[in-house]
């Protein structure tokens, strides 16, 4: 497998689900990827965009992206101790039965639509979520799409509640928490 190099494009970091061909920054899908201690800054529309596969996020920023900063669809996200802020449209929009693992550490605020917006069966689980705030949105905190959709917050990783919930999802400006059965 090839490095991945950057080259000029509408989004700062993408992979997609064909195998390996010309495009340096094309990759498999069946792969998981690491983007650590980084900083991926105003890219024209998102900053990554993941198709199929998986990518781990720790220790970095993602920010000031016309689009959203990380939009995954058919793709496994995982984020520690990483801030998304600042993006012209969500934090995180997950499509085509996604899933957000969301570990300690994270800051998502300050997008202009939603913190995270989950869409048709995507699902936001997680681990231990001490320290991540998502805040100061201008939409929602955490938005799913209304039925026939079923995307959903996974249980809390103790049996109670939710894995994000009221400590984690606050000072959001339309509301905090829209998913099937949970408004909040």
């Amino acid at each position: 497998m090839g490095a991945l190099t950057p080259r000029p494009s509408i989004s700062g970091l993408r992979t997609l689900s064909a195998a390996p061909a010309t495009n340096s920054s094309t990759v498999k899908s069946s792969c998981m990827y690491g983007i650590e201690n980084s900083t991926i800054t105003d890219n024209r529309r998102l900053g990554v965009w993941l198709h199929g596969g998986g990518v781990s996020i720790g220790h970095s920023r993602i920010a000031g992206h016309t689009g959203h900063g990380i939009e995954v669809s058919a793709g496994t996200i995982e984020l520690a101790d990483t801030t998304i802020e600042n993006n012209g449209w969500g934090g995180i929009q997950a499509l085509m039965g996604s899933r957000i693992i969301v570990g300690e550490g994270n800051t998502i605020r300050t997008n202009s639509q939603h913190g995270i917006w989950r869409k048709d069966t995507s699902v936001v689980s997680g681990f231990n979520p001490i320290g991540t705030q998502i805040t100061g949105n201008t939409q929602w905190g955490i938005l799913c799409d209304p039925a026939p959709a079923v995307a959903q917050i996974g249980p809390h990783f103790r049996g109670a509640g939710f894995i994000l919930n009221e400590t984690h999802v606050v000072g959001n400006a339309t509301g905090q928490i829209s998913c099937p059965g949970i408004v909040r």
